[in-house]
């Protein structure tokens, strides 16, 4: 029988499973469902309504008249344009893009997190942003729909992907910037 030399040195890892190479496109894909989302009903109305109404979003976002009819009495709603939440629905499309082209890059990864976090806290402070843009809705009777609830769920998904995948790419660079130091020397 022959004898194997036994080196002291620690085996290299391989290449990561070809997964970790398409991970960008998971928080991509969850800013992506956080846009389309937006167009469920995002907002639910109580109150002098009795039971919950819901806000169509296309009237949330843009602005126009709702109506509700409520016991034989109709209920109308002059909502106008809301600037912050079409700035929140823009970072998720935007974050969405960043993720989707961040194939390796550590800033275009953090500019993807950002931008989701942004459209995350605006769509959070949502019946705020309702309320200062309608000053017709009382603030306590605006409530989550389905619509900003599936948002703010997926958009949270893609922080936390986005975020796992950006502390793989630093990890990555610090162990690239590590050995070409030890192969300088």
């Amino acid at each position: 029988m022959k004898k194997t030399k036994r080196s002291n040195r620690k085996p290299t890892p391989g290449p990561l499973p070809s997964f970790w190479g398409h991970l960008h496109l998971v928080p991509s894909f969850c800013s992506l469902f956080s846009c389309l989302s937006a167009f469920m009903p995002l907002f639910l109305l109580s109150g002098s309504l009795g039971s919950g109404q819901l806000l169509s979003s296309d009237k949330v976002l843009f602005g126009g008249e709702q109506s509700f009819l409520v016991d034989g009495v109709y209920y109308s709603y002059s909502l106008n344009l809301n600037i912050g939440l079409l700035i929140g629905l823009q970072c998720f499309a935007l974050s969405a893009l960043a993720f989707f082209l961040s194939k390796g890059s550590i800033k275009l990864s953090a500019i993807g997190i950002g931008l989701a976090l942004v459209g995350e806290i605006l769509f959070a402070c949502g019946p705020l942003l309702l309320n200062l843009s309608s000053p017709s809705l009382v603030l306590s009777d605006i409530h989550f729909g389905p619509g900003a609830g599936l948002l703010v769920f997926f958009g949270g998904l893609g922080i936390l992907v986005g975020g796992l995948y950006l502390a793989k790419l630093i990890v990555q660079k610090a162990r690239k910037n590590k050995m070409d130091d030890l192969k300088k020397r």
